[in-house]
């Protein structure tokens, strides 16, 4: 019993980069579940983001695609994911991701369950988005994350298999550790002569994972038309 109060009290910080936002939680049948005390980083701070992550999109799946739907990298949409931070996909803790980061654990969370059996057939070329349309009157002509996407667009087209296996291998594991590895190969074909990305492997991962998904589906529906 004092165990279990000792664990129902415990806080656990799960930082990537800068806050997005924090909320003290308290526990809840079947969330995410932290792997130690005290501030968890690097992997096993992605891994937990990816279990909630993947909790939300089981409880609140019309939520968390109104966020999607937003332009990769706005305000708006930022806004959009911080109220995504709650109590039910979370044993105990404070929460403290940064945009990107949580961004990219839902569109990981995505291809894991699409894709991880059977990958789709991207078109010839990597799609340049900045030239996608944005739904809304008030949305910027180009997402912010445009030119980050190009890269991952790229990167994807240029080794899909490594590209998949980096998205749906767990978190710092011997397997995402090699293809991310292979992918390091291809990264220098994907950028201007001008061009310089400095990304942690978390944020990385998680546009090539919204690039793939987005590319992914994108795909399976043209190929599913009548």
């Amino acid at each position: 019993m004092r165990e279990m109060k000792r664990v129902a009290a415990l806080l656990v910080a799960l930082v990537a980069a800068s806050p997005l936002t924090a909320q003290t939680i308290l526990p809840h049948p079947d969330p995410a579940s932290v792997e130690r005390e005290g501030v968890n980083k690097g992997d096993s701070a992605r891994r937990t983001m990816d279990a909630y992550a993947k909790c939300m999109l089981g409880r609140r799946r019309a939520l968390v695609f109104e966020a999607l739907a937003l332009p990769s990298g706005s305000m708006e949409q930022g806004n959009a994911l911080g109220k995504l931070v709650g109590s039910e996909c979370i044993a105990s803790g404070e929460l403290r991701f940064n945009a990107p980061a949580f961004l990219g654990s839902f569109y990981t969370s995505l291809v894991r369950a699409q894709f991880a059996r059977k990958a789709p057939s991207f078109g010839p070329e990597p799609v340049d988005y900045t030239k996608q349309p944005i739904a809304g009157a008030d949305s910027p002509l180009v997402p912010p994350n445009a030119e980050l996407l190009n890269f991952a667009s790229c990167v994807i087209h240029k080794d899909a298999v490594n590209a998949r296996d980096a998205i749906v291998a767990a978190a710092g594991s011997p397997k995402e550790v090699a293809a991310t590895n292979e992918l390091a190969k291809v990264y220098g074909q994907c950028l201007y002569a001008d061009q310089e990305f400095r990304f942690s492997k978390g944020s990385l991962i998680g546009l090539l994972a919204e690039a793939y998904y987005r590319e992914g589906t994108a795909s399976a529906q043209r190929s599913g038309a009548p």
